[in-house]
């Protein structure tokens, strides 16, 4: 697994995220994009809950 983690300020102003992403092999899912909705963490899971959903899931 690899991870990049932003150490930088938060944006707390409107903000556009592109992310491109393929599963290669496996069936869960491949991809958890964390981002700051307002003071709150949330994580997009393309491809998860068994490969066949893709959600958002807060954390905490």
């Amino acid at each position: 697994m690899q991870g990049i983690y932003w150490t930088g300020p938060l944006v707390t102003m409107s903000y556009e995220i592109t992310l491109e992403a393929m599963r290669v092999e496996g069936s869960d899912f491949f991809c958890g994009l964390t981002f700051p909705v307002d003071e709150n963490p949330c994580t997009l899971i393309p491809g998860g809950w068994g490969g066949t959903l893709c959600g958002l899931s807060c954390i905490n």
